[in-house]
């Protein structure tokens, strides 16, 4: 049976496209320890937006909004390495684990 989704964004992935990828890494506000999102049920509901802001971070001393986007959407913004090992892109990772 193939790994669930979350599972191997949790796992295998760990998360990396909920990182802003800046001159340092950012991690979303809403990512647990675990790499999981504490607000997924209801950010990622079949009706939730494509884009909303879920945060605010600091960056070069200015307090800018964090944006969750679906991840089809924000693809083309995702460095390639990411892109390349993410099972919602690419389902037949699953199949794998």
């Amino acid at each position: 049976m193939p790994m669930e989704e979350a599972e191997y964004c949790r796992r295998i992935c760990g998360a990396k496209c909920c990182y802003l990828h800046l001159e340092y890494l950012i991690p979303c506000p809403n990512l647990a320890a675990d790499n999981s999102c504490s607000i997924y049920e209801e950010r990622f509901r079949e009706d939730a937006p494509e884009l909303v802001q879920v945060g605010r971070y600091q960056h070069k001393g200015k307090t800018k909004p964090f944006f969750c986007g679906r991840i089809l959407s924000i693809a083309h913004t995702l460095p390639d390495e990411i892109t390349k090992g993410c099972c919602v892109i690419h389902p037949h990772l699953l199949d794998k684990f």
